[in-house]
């Protein structure tokens, strides 16, 4: 894993999935 931050669909997706569970 060498990527230096997240492109904008991986935030997206991360946060789709925090807010499920978050719910």
């Amino acid at each position: 894993m060498g990527k230096q931050g997240f492109s904008l669909m991986e935030v997206m997706i991360v946060v789709v999935i925090v807010g499920i569970l978050a719910s």
